[in-house]
């Protein structure tokens, strides 16, 4: 009984502990960053708004569903199945559709959305205008031009998003009218058309941002080409965001039931994971179906929640988790490294064997990436800290995600068939190779500048030098001649020896002609350059008096012998 308790208990504080950083993390963080750094109080209102309005319910839901499990458990203190059935708050809503409880927290996510989106509709472009900017504020692209040509992305992404809510809306309340739907009701469906929008978002990051070392397939791909692939991804993203969506709403709110199976009640942390993960997945897709295409683009977030809940619904997780990891990898290999906590999360119960062979797998793989390194990249004892720092990521996190695949995903229990986990292991031995030459073109670009220079990098060193050669011709523009007539005094050119008094020798105008002119009109350094013989690096405008002051000084010579 103890034990039912603690797997009961503990959980159940954990994911409440989950929802409050989640709602503090949007009221304390992104409000004040949004006010303080871009002075975008409407845009800051709005997403503490729809936060609160979609998370709140949860919040309270969860609240509730810890006396809801505690009471199933007294009455199947033995069962496993009620356990694992009721560990979950989706299973349980999926389990009473017309609870009041769960009757209670629809009506509320209903009128939260629809007010986000009349207040979307009511306030129009503007609104969406200065939403868009912030988008674009936080995650813009460096690229050697510049960045990418945005003059026709704002119309085309408003449109997008616009039609991203009217969607959503649609597809959010065909379950209240009971509409055809059941086609999007089979659990294996949910799981996939999840991992799908996962995988889609990963490659629009990838794509749009330009990372040379993650796109394989658009490695040497021109600007232009990114931006309408990510416009083409964008629409498909969106589309199925709404339909994952749709199909969470219709398995929370229908008659359908759904089972979680392979769940490791009896482990705490497991159990926590798992639920943490359920009793989020639904409200957050809802919250980020209607401003994370608004507000943000980060998809890490969307994978540590979405998909562990993804992997349970499927019949075959394991099977479709390794072929998306494997395509991650193959395709955009610095997201791929975000999936360590998820496989973590869905390891079985034998964790132990194969966190062990894991480690094994990793040490392998590192000696391998180091001796890549070193006999066609150039020694590691070059690195500086901060490049370090990068090639521990590279090198490191993601083999240690190989491993737990390798691992956990193939031979455990029970286990896949031998056509799969051959295949399986063929791919991810060439998502192994790819990761090493990925990780391999990283490290030549941070030998080539280090962090340091990267920063010089970033604040455009173009114009610092510009003007500073401005500088330099403004400073030698005076031709000697000119100032010297301006002072009242001839060149030196135009001194004859014969009739020059004391007064100008002791000057030096005439042992020096131009020479001593030109040096108090470029202080400092050309005359010390021209007397040790070095070219003048001057224009060519200024190299005329320069060729004059030898001969004065020859025509000076026999005066002074």
């Amino acid at each position: 009984m103890e034990s039912v308790q603690h797997v009961i208990n503990k959980p159940n504080s954990i994911t409440v502990a989950g929802l409050c950083i989640v709602l503090g993390f949007s009221v304390f963080w992104e409000f004040p960053r949004l006010i303080i750094e871009y002075g975008l109080l409407d845009v800051a209102l709005v997403y503490c708004l729809s936060t609160l309005l979609l998370a709140g319910p949860a919040v309270y839901v969860q609240l509730r569903f810890a006396s809801i499990v505690r009471s199933q458990t007294h009455r199947h203190p033995n069962s496993r199945r009620a356990n694992a059935r009721f560990s979950n708050i989706l299973g349980y809503c999926l389990a009473q559709p017309h609870a009041p409880l769960v009757r209670f927290a629809a009506y509320l996510l209903t009128i939260g959305l629809i007010g986000l989106l009349c207040a979307y509709l009511i306030f129009g472009s503007e609104l969406l205008g200065v939403l868009l900017k912030t988008v674009l504020i936080n995650f813009q692209p460096q690229t050697e031009s510049g960045g990418l040509p945005y003059d026709s992305l704002p119309v085309a992404d408003t449109s997008i998003q616009l039609l991203t809510l009217v969607v959503f809306a649609l597809f959010l309340l065909l379950p209240w009218i009971r509409f055809s739907m059941h086609g999007l009701a089979r659990p294996g469906l949910i799981g996939l058309v999840l991992i799908a929008f996962i995988l889609v978002l990963c490659l629009r990051h990838s794509w749009l941002f330009g990372d040379h070392g993650a796109a394989l397939a658009f490695m040497f791909a021109g600007e232009g080409t990114r931006l309408g692939l990510s416009m083409i991804l964008d629409v498909l993203l969106y589309t199925i965001f709404a339909l994952a969506a749709a199909t969470g709403v219709y398995c929370l709110f229908g008659e359908k039931q759904l089972t979680v199976s392979g769940l490791a009640t009896r482990t705490g942390l497991f159990a926590a994971a798992h639920l943490a993960c359920g009793a989020l997945v639904t409200f957050v897709m809802l919250a980020w179906s209607a401003q994370a295409s608004l507000i943000s683009s980060d998809p890490f977030t969307l994978i540590y929640i979405a998909l562990p809940e993804a992997l349970h619904s499927i019949p075959q997780g394991r099977f479709y988790l390794s072929c998306f990891y494997v395509l991650t990898c193959l395709l955009c290999w610095s997201t791929a490294m975000y999936l360590t906590a998820p496989l973590v999360t869905y390891v079985s119960e034998r964790a132990g064997i194969s966190l062990k062979m894991a480690g094994l797998v990793v040490v392998l793989l590192i000696l391998a990436v180091a001796l890549y390194f070193t006999f066609l990249q150039g020694s590691l004892l070059q690195l500086t800290a901060f490049q370090w720092l990068n090639f521990l990521l590279a090198a490191m996190i993601l083999p240690a995600s190989l491993g737990l695949l390798l691992t956990s995903m193939l031979w455990s229990a029970p286990p896949l068939e031998k056509s799969k986990r051959i295949g399986l292991s063929v791919l991810i031995g060439l998502s192994v190779v790819f990761a090493m030459l990925a990780a391999g073109h990283t490290s030549q670009r941070l030998c080539r500048a280090d962090s340091s220079e990267m920063l010089v990098i970033c604040a455009d060193p173009a114009i610092p030098e510009e003007d500073d050669v401005d500088v330099e011709a403004g400073a030698i523009d005076p031709e000697p001649d000119t100032l010297s007539n301006e002072l009242g005094q001839p060149s030196g050119a135009d001194l004859d020896p014969a009739t020059a008094s004391e007064a100008d020798l002791d000057t030096g105008v005439i042992k020096e002609g131009g020479v001593e002119s030109n040096d108090k009109a470029n202080e400092p350094g050309e005359g010390a350059a021209n007397e040790s013989g070095a070219v003048s690096e001057t224009p060519e405008p200024e190299a005329e008096p320069s060729e004059k002051a030898p001969d004065s000084g020859a025509a000076s010579g026999p005066d002074k012998s």
